[in-house]
């Protein structure tokens, strides 16, 4: 009974929740003359707030037969990339480069592995040399809702960098919140945000509880007062 509840469950979330993108972009560039499939996407999408990611990116000389399809069979890979280029993630005003690192057992495949902290757009920024020409590529990643549309119009980029083919997309950073089950789920910023408020509430609740400086010194004058005033009364009806 217990096992069919869960099912349940988790076939609800999967109705209830928002579809996200869960894909690659490629785009064929003409670089220095040779003809590259690059294929650039996060790894392990849908990317989630305090999870693991990285980039992703893979590299290979096109098939001239078939250049769109990286898994031509006349494709070669292009490896060494990791000691000519880096990654710049970039999210609003925050940026970060990475080194490139290969893939194990996957030649011309590269990841650089972050951690992203808040629900956001980014863009990926890869800079360096292949076929000894300069690169500077962004890869920017579609909102939910927002579809790729195939672009064959041919774009000069840069000198020596031509691009002849765009398709496909990668999904932005979404939240804990819209996927956690069964109970909801909370970024550790959104966790340290909510203990921070609860503390400040408290200390002011606490505070409002202590008396000022002053008022406390007016107090203790006035007992004080009490006091003087007491001893006085007695001494008072001694003489009596």
């Amino acid at each position: 009974m217990k096992t069919k509840k869960i099912l349940i469950g988790l076939a609800l979330l999967a109705v209830t929740v928002p579809q996200f993108v869960s894909a690659h972009e490629r785009q064929l560039f003409n670089v220095g003359g040779t003809d590259y499939l690059m294929v650039v996407g996060s790894l392990g999408e849908p990317v989630v707030v305090d999870d693991k990611t990285g980039v992703d990116f893979r590299v290979v000389v096109a098939d001239p037969a078939d250049p769109t399809n990286s898994s031509a069979s006349g494709v070669k890979p292009v490896t060494g990339l990791e000691s000519e280029m880096k990654v710049e993630i970039i999210a609003g005003e925050k940026k970060k480069t990475f080194d490139l690192t290969t893939v194990f057992n996957s030649p011309g495949a590269y990841k650089a592995i972050f951690f992203p902290t808040v629900k956001t757009a980014l863009s990926y920024r890869l800079t360096g040399m292949i076929n000894r020409t300069p690169i500077d590529l962004t890869f920017a990643c579609a909102p939910e809702g927002v579809k790729g549309v195939e672009d064959k119009t041919e774009v000069q980029i840069s000198a020596g960098v031509r691009r002849l083919y765009k398709n496909g997309q990668f999904g932005c950073v979404v939240g804990k919140e819209e996927l956690g089950f069964p109970e909801e789920g909370m970024s550790i910023l959104g966790l340290h945000e909510k203990v921070t408020k609860e503390i400040s509430a408290s200390a002011g609740h606490i505070m409002m509880q202590i008396p000022t400086t002053k008022t406390a010194a007016a107090l203790v004058l006035g007992l004080l007062g009490v006091i003087l005033g007491l001893i006085a009364l007695n001494k008072s009806k001694r003489k009596e």
